[in-house]
C-alpha cells in the first residue's frame, strides 16, 4: 500500500518526466537544441538502463558529443539543463578548446516512468 503523500507526490512528478516511450526522440531533440545554440551534437544511449519502480522514476544514462564556440556551447548546456520536454541530471562536463571551438563531452541522466 502507498501512502497518499507518495501517490501525490508521483502524479507530480510524473507531470513532468516523460513517458518511456518519449525518450526515443530524446538524442533528436538534443540535436535540434543544439542546432538552434549554433553548435553541433551528437546523442548516444550508454550503460544499461535503470527500470522505474512505484516509487522512482527510471533513468538512462547518457553521453553528449557537442562542438561549437564557447558561446553557443554554453548556451547549449543551459538550454539542455532548462529543456521542458525531458528532466536530465548532468553529472559530468568537460570542455576541450581546439582550433578556436570548443569541443564538450556531456555525460548525465534522463529520467522516465512507465
Amino acid at each position: 500500500q502507498i501512502a497518499p503523500e507518495v501517490e501525490a507526490a508521483m502524479a507530480d512528478l510524473q507531470s513532468i518526466i516523460p513517458p518511456r516511450e518519449k525518450l526515443f526522440s530524446f538524442p533528436q531533440n538534443v540535436e535540434q537544441l543544439a542546432s538552434r545554440a549554433g553548435a553541433t551534437a551528437s546523442v548516444s544511449f550508454v550503460g544499461k538502463e535503470s527500470a522505474a519502480a512505484e516509487d522512482s522514476a527510471g533513468s538512462n544514462m547518457f553521453t553528449v558529443t557537442a562542438k561549437g564556440s564557447f558561446d553557443n556551447t554554453l548556451q547549449f548546456i543551459r538550454d539542455l539543463e532548462g529543456r521542458r520536454e525531458f528532466f536530465v541530471s548532468l553529472d559530468s562536463v568537460n570542455l576541450t578548446r581546439l582550433e578556436g571551438q570548443f569541443n564538450t563531452i556531456i555525460n548525465g541522466l534522463v529520467f522516465f516512468y512507465d
